[in-house]
């Protein structure tokens, strides 16, 4: 078998979607292989202006090996991306040379360059290892997505990137959106770890205390395809929200209203009766979303079980839902009998373009979702809203910006932030914080990815790709049909059910964890003996032997979803210095130290897990 064809066979085994990619995307009659005295072909990108050699034109292997001994740094790294895989003669050395890669990441800018490597390079111990990803294409989004699954391994474990220079400078738009991506990917992650540290415990608190409302709860597929083709308008806080408020109120029960918790008391403060109020937030800010007590049937509570617990009691009326966050949550929806799955967002307006995806809803539109400062007032949010902050723009810095350190602090403390410039509704750039434009690339993606009919009629904002620009005005009379009642339909929903008679769950959580415990004070002692038994320098046994013994206590430990779930979100921060695996470049006693380091973190968390599950669950 030659070698394109067995890459080609061991890329569809184990990249299906990018070996479809491969096979039906278009080719690129720029792009030509050229032989080298060395024997070693290069490929030659043919532009009007000029042509680029994407490898040297004489020696491309002996070259690259060169280039990299110029750039020792990756001898450190064990989270590598190489902006330009070309032929792979790049990538194909940095696999060979080390051995304790974490992760490796290929991005190539041209689907017809990746064709020739497949062609004339062995890529197939790449194409097999499960480390090593591929960002084939100039398509937005694509290497970002390659990011996404490694998130929590490239922040406890720095990512290092090396930028190929002559196939950056033959697609130099490609080599700056790629940057930005591995950017915002890793922006993405370090947020995310920082609210893991300060809302995964409460956030596992609040499931407890939610257990029983959530059993009782109906979920999303109580519905049915009853909402199948109508159309869903969901409401988020931006700060443009007011200016769409007199065209809502002609919506009527002709379209499907989800308010997010944020927008839930402007809309009412409007007049405006939403269907549905979508609530996730784990933290007690949340709570002053919702000023009254009590709540009537007129608008049903959609509910994460993560969310603040005080919360389905206020309603009347309530409907609850699980996510594709962690398995755990597929275990749990087995348990309590089906309630219906959707993606997990990061904001909650996701939540509910979620939910209306999963009835069938058609168009979602969106109103309110900015992402954006506003450009005169600074305002994150409505101003009416608990969420809102002001920030400062600066005179002589277009870059930075002072916002408010909290919502509840006093106006005089502030924090430069870095202020992002992005693509506005009207075309102009709008401003706006990391966070919201971690929120902006999160869309994007849900909407690339699940193929979603969105119509974006807020009015400012940052510009959403993907979806199409609509004055609310002109949606509402495009998509209106009055044989639509959404309010009937939702007459009978929310009527909570008796929770099945098998939910001891707190008990038979408590029971799983606290078998994970004697497991895990087994593995401390294990890593006690080992220390007591060389102070002085390396143990007796082998480095590779350790390791597998105290593999084999964590694989007892996390032998299930609901284990992993628990531990993590009840000891996050301790179970995150378990993923530091320390430089690539590590003498061998201290790999030693390192991985005993890690592996008491592990003990360590999974018993602090045990205890403070213990005292939730008999608090709840």
């Amino acid at each position: 078998m030659g070698i394109n064809l067995s890459n080609s066979a061991t890329l569809k085994m184990n990249h299906p979607a990018l070996a479809s990619l491969v096979q039906n995307g278009g080719e690129d009659a720029r792009v030509s292989i050229q032989d080298t005295p060395a024997g070693a072909p290069t490929v030659i990108l043919h532009t009007p202006e000029r042509a680029f050699a994407l490898h040297h034109l004489e020696d491309p292997a002996g070259h690259a090996r060169q280039w990299l001994e110029s750039r020792p740094e990756w001898k450190k790294a064990r989270n590598i991306a190489v902006m330009g895989c070309g032929l792979g003669y790049i990538p194909i050395l940095l696999y060979r040379a080390q051995p304790k890669l974490q992760h490796l990441f290929v991005l190539e800018p041209s689907l017809s360059v990746f064709r020739q490597a497949l062609r004339v390079a062995e890529m197939r111990p790449l194409l097999e290892d499960p480390r090593v990803h591929f960002a084939v294409g100039s398509e937005p989004g694509t290497v970002y997505k390659a990011l996404l699954q490694c998130l929590m391994d490239l922040v406890a474990n720095p990512l290092f990137y090396l930028a190929v220079p002559s196939i950056t400078a033959a697609f130099p738009l490609w080599a700056r959106s790629a940057e930005q991506e591995i950017q915002d990917a890793l922006r993405l992650g370090k947020s995310g770890l920082a609210t893991k540290f300060r809302d995964a415990p409460l956030t596992l608190h609040n499931l407890f205390r939610n257990l029983n409302a959530v059993a009782a709860a109906p979920g999303l597929n109580s519905l049915g395809h009853r909402f199948s083709g109508v159309p869903a308008i969901v409401v988020a806080a931006g700060p443009s929200l007011r200016k769409n408020l007199h065209d809502l109120k002609q919506a009527g029960d002709q379209f499907l209203i989800i308010a997010t918790d944020t927008a839930f008391e402007p809309l009412r403060r409007a007049g405006i009766t939403p269907h549905l109020v979508v609530t996730v937030d784990p933290t007690e800010l949340n709570l002053k979303h919702f000023q009254d007590t009590t709540y009537g049937p007129e608008t049903v509570l959609l509910f994460d079980p993560e969310a603040r617990p005080e919360l389905p009691p206020r309603f009347a009326r309530w409907i609850t839902f699980l996510t594709d966050k962690h398995p755990f949550f597929v275990w749990l929806n087995q348990r309590i009998g089906d309630k219906g799955l959707i993606h997990k967002g990061g904001m909650v307006s996701q939540a509910g373009i979620h939910a209306a995806h999963y009835w069938g809803c058609r168009p979602i539109i969106l109103v309110g979702q900015d992402l954006a400062l506003d450009p005169e007032s600074g305002a994150t949010h409505d101003s009416r809203t608990a969420l809102c902050r002001s920030a400062r723009y600066l005179e002589d810095d277009a870059n930075h910006v002072d916002i408010p350190r909290g919502v509840d602090e006093a106006g005089n403390e502030f924090s430069r932030e870095t202020l992002y410039w992005v693509e506005g509704v009207g075309g102009r750039p709008v401003p706006t914080l990391h966070n919201l434009l971690i929120y902006l690339r999160m869309l994007e993606e849900d909407i690339r990815t699940m193929r979603l009919d969105v119509i974006d009629a807020t009015e400012g904002g940052a510009k959403i790709q993907g979806t199409r620009i609509l004055p609310l005005a002109e949606v509402i009379e495009k998509y209106r049909d009055n044989s639509i009642d959404v309010r009937s339909v939702l007459e009978n929903a929310g009527k909570g059910e008796e929770p099945h008679a098998d939910l001891p769950l707190p008990t038979h959580l408590l029971e799983i964890i606290h078998a994970r415990r004697n497991i895990a004070c087994a593995g401390l002692r294990y890593v006690d003996q080992i220390v007591n038994h060389a102070p002085a320098g390396l143990p007796d046994s082998s480095l590779p032997a350790l390791k597998a013994e105290l593999e084999r206590f964590r694989e007892r430990i996390f032998a299930d979803p609901v284990v992993d779930y628990l531990i993590e979100y009840a000891a996050p921060r301790e179970l995150f210095e378990f993923l530091k695996l320390g430089p690539a470049d590590l003498t061998e006693e201290e790999e030693w130290n390192r991985v005993l380091t890690r592996y008491r973190a592990l003990f360590e968390a999974s018993l602090l897990a045990a205890k403070r599950i213990g005292e939730w669950i008999e608090k709840a």
